[in-house]
């Protein structure tokens, strides 16, 4: 198992978040200076080569030993689901 540890932002940037209604100082992850362990809290943003990960306020993200960016946004799966079900 992976030690946790906070990791450190590389850049802070106003952001809208929908959920505030309003833009709001974010830190900014580069994802060369993270690694497995790394411990995120939202509202963050990622950015890696290709694509941007978003980590909404309320919202945290850990770093898995295969480098993967997991995303814990606090609603389980199945409530998750049921919403988007009940969206749709």
């Amino acid at each position: 198992e992976v030690e946790r540890r906070d990791a450190t932002p590389s850049a802070s940037r106003e952001v809208y978040w929908r959920e505030h209604g309003r833009f709001r100082p974010t830190d900014i992850y580069d994802v060369s200076a993270i690694g497995a362990g790394s411990h995120i809290e939202g509202p963050a943003v990622v950015e890696l080569p290709d694509t941007t990960a978003v980590i909404p306020p309320g919202a945290s993200a850990d770093v898995d030993t295969l480098g993967s960016i997991v995303i814990d946004v606090g609603v389980p799966a199945a409530e998750g689901r049921a919403q988007e079900i009940a969206t749709a």
